[in-house]
């Protein structure tokens, strides 16, 4: 999930056919709040550069998925149990101080992403959620009910537009909860993200595609070369940024791309996209692809020169970044998942 914040800076996602528009009745409830207080420990506040900070979340999320800023200052995240037999949206402040509030049994969520509204909307099973900043949560009930919401982003338009795993569709659903479904002709867009012109990009990470939906519903799609197989993708200076995957998943790019000119990938390493503080791409990830617990993740900030400021954390819990996001006081955070627990993590730039 890749996104941008006020100052703009990158860091390290025919005509298509109508086939569904309805108003989807909203279930409202008060998630169940829990909350904890994770205190930085032997570090200066505020954080020196290029320091990292790893705060552990509870059991019920620590399979974490995406993370965003939210309205309030404050950073808001999705996960579920690894068993799947809980889930729940986090709230964690700049601070450290974290709170949790609980999902129905099978939500699990994915996507997050700061709505038009001044709520934060969420994927899930079969539904599109949103949570207000006091934690007052809905849920919208999809006809693709057994699908798994991939991710999810604001248009041009001020309605939310999402994409779903295993189909051939891209949805959108307005702050009032009416629904729209469009036709693709491959199913599994992955990443979604408003770009340039106001139009709508998403991946195909198994198709090495990157799709194309204009305000007007045109669809056309681009093919990348040399097996590359995009993952995640953000917006910025008027260009396309996307991470990509060779198909044996041993080299990851980060690759500026235009419909005009297509692309071009500069660097290798890179997971996740993120913005932070102005203009610079950065990118997280693995040294060992798949593998949670095996040390040697960094995190990259570079620039479109490609001058390139690598980050090493010493204290590193394990596991692999996924998502980022820019947050306040010139700070990066991002979910840090492993097999035995999961962190949000802050580092400091």
């Amino acid at each position: 999930m890749a996104s941008a914040d006020s100052t703009g800076k990158l860091w390290v996602q025919p005509a298509l056919s109508l086939v569904m528009a309805s108003a989807i009745a909203a279930l409202e409830f008060m998630g169940a709040a829990a909350a904890t207080t994770k205190s930085r420990t032997a570090a200066p506040s505020p954080l020196a550069k290029g320091t990292f900070q790893f705060y552990p979340v509870p059991s019920s999320m620590s399979a974490l998925r995406d993370i965003a800023a939210g309205p309030d200052g404050a950073l808001w995240f999705t996960g579920s149990a690894t068993d799947k037999s809980a889930s729940a949206i986090g709230r964690i402040t700049s601070s450290g101080s974290i709170s949790t509030y609980s999902l129905p049994k099978g939500s699990l969520p994915s996507g997050i992403v700061s709505g038009p509204d001044g709520a934060l909307w969420f994927g899930e099973y079969g539904a599109i959620g949103r949570i207000s900043t006091s934690g007052q949560i809905k849920q919208f009930a999809l006809s693709q009910s057994r699908a798994q919401v991939n991710d999810l982003t604001v248009g041009s338009d001020g309605a939310l537009w999402f994409t779903l795993n295993g189909e051939a569709t891209i949805g959108r659903i307005t702050t009032s909860g009416q629904v729209t479904d469009y036709r693709l002709p491959y199913a599994t867009a992955n990443a979604i993200v408003d770009g340039p012109g106001g139009d709508l990009y998403f991946t195909y990470s198994y198709l090495q595609r990157v799709g194309r939906l204009t305000a007007k519903g045109i669809y056309s799609d681009y093919h990348l070369s040399a097996g590359l197989r995009p993952r995640d993708l953000t917006s910025l200076g008027g260009y396309l940024w996307l991470s990509a995957v060779n198909q044996n998943r041993t080299l990851l790019n980060i690759c500026k791309f235009t419909p005009a000119t297509q692309y071009y990938c500069f660097w290798g390493y890179s997971g996740g996209l993120g913005t932070v503080d102005g203009h610079a791409v950065t990118t997280a990830f693995s040294k060992v692809w798949g593998d949670l617990d095996t040390p040697g993740w960094q995190i990259f900030s570079t620039d479109t020169q490609q001058h390139v400021t690598q980050y090493n954390p010493s204290n590193s819990p394990g596991g692999t970044p996924s998502a980022i996001v820019g947050g306040p006081a010139h700070a990066l955070w991002f979910t840090l998942p492993t097999f035995s627990a999961g962190y949000i993590g802050e580092l400091s730039v």
